[in-house]
């Protein structure tokens, strides 16, 4: 059991805290005297709680600081999953514009072997033309 520290209620059982953070008596603690002094907590009496309140008021806070942690367990997952998609992306687009140049350098192939195919049909046209005029110029 804690007793009261001021030196007019000695004896007198603590019931209660003040939790105002800028109370300005000497000691936060505070017996039934304290409470029935006039001049004692004059700007914070609202603040002053038995100890069962108290219990109460930090079951409060550790319920609420769970909603919080839970929120915030939501927020991560729900960001987590828009970053793995955004990276699933952003390794999409990756491995298409690696997958580019080669695209560019097989098109640019194959526009190479068209051009020369097309180069060796026309030639071989102009050989068969051309053996054609010479076999009708000697015949």
């Amino acid at each position: 059991m804690f007793f009261c520290q001021n030196l007019e209620h000695e004896g007198s059982s603590i019931v209660g805290f003040c939790l105002f953070a800028d109370c300005q008596e000497p000691k936060s603690q505070f017996c039934v005297n304290c409470l029935i002094n006039p001049q004692k907590h004059l700007n914070c009496r609202i603040d002053c709680k038995p100890f069962d309140k108290i219990d109460i008021i930090l079951d409060l806070i550790i319920y609420k600081l769970d909603q919080f942690q839970e929120q915030a367990d939501q927020n991560f997952e729900q960001f987590k999953c828009e970053y793995q998609k955004t990276i699933k992306n952003i390794q999409k687009e990756q491995h298409s514009l690696r997958r580019q140049p080669k695209t560019l350098k097989n098109k640019n192939l194959r526009n190479y072997l068209i051009i020369l195919t097309e180069q060796r049909i026309g030639i071989q046209k102009q050989n068969r033309l051309n053996l054609r005029k010479k076999l009708s110029i000697s015949g």
